[in-house]
């Protein structure tokens, strides 16, 4: 593989991350809600049953603070909303490059595999023929023979050694 496809991998897998870690963000978020909205739901029970001028202030103050406390997390959840957004689209971006990049290097591999196997057909081809003019012996050998006889040296014996070469070499 590639640097560049270890790359966008390595981005790929780094934005699932952010992607994973935005999520539990915005789910610890909203947690945060039912609390308070137990706090508000008191807080209105409480007001029913009390008298209490001073009480009941307090506990609207309670309720006000309660609702800006929600309404802070409705933004902070809106915001994450957005980011999540952002990184699904460079998600996408991300898995599309390293998609691409991954069938470039196949079609690349594929190619030099096909080379590949083009050079060891030629070169099989190539050592068949080889085998075959090999395998065609001709019928008749022909051997030249170059001989001298020195003057103080006895008769060499032309004959035998042609006999001799004959039995060596099979009939055809």
């Amino acid at each position: 593989m590639s640097s560049l496809v270890n790359t966008y991998r390595n981005t790929l897998l780094r934005k699932r991350d952010q992607l994973v870690k935005l999520k539990q963000d915005l789910a610890q978020e909203q947690t945060k809600i039912g609390p308070l909205q137990k706090k508000i739901i008191s807080a209105h029970s409480m007001i029913g049953r009390t008298k209490n001028q001073a009480t009941i202030k307090s506990k609207y103050r309670e309720i006000e603070r309660s609702n800006k406390s929600i309404a802070d997390i409705q933004k902070k959840c809106e915001n994450i909303y957005k980011k999540i957004a952002q990184k699904e689209k460079d998600l996408a971006v991300a898995e599309k490059r390293y998609r691409n990049e991954e069938a470039k290097v196949n079609r690349r591999n594929a190619e030099i595999e096909e080379k590949r196997h083009q050079e060891l057909a030629r070169v099989q081809d190539q050592m068949q023929t080889e085998i075959q003019t090999l395998k065609a012996i001709p019928k008749k050998i022909k051997v030249l023979f170059m001989a001298s006889n020195p003057l103080d040296t006895p008769q060499l014996r032309l004959n035998e050694e042609v006999r001799s070469i004959q039995q060596k070499i099979p009939a055809f």
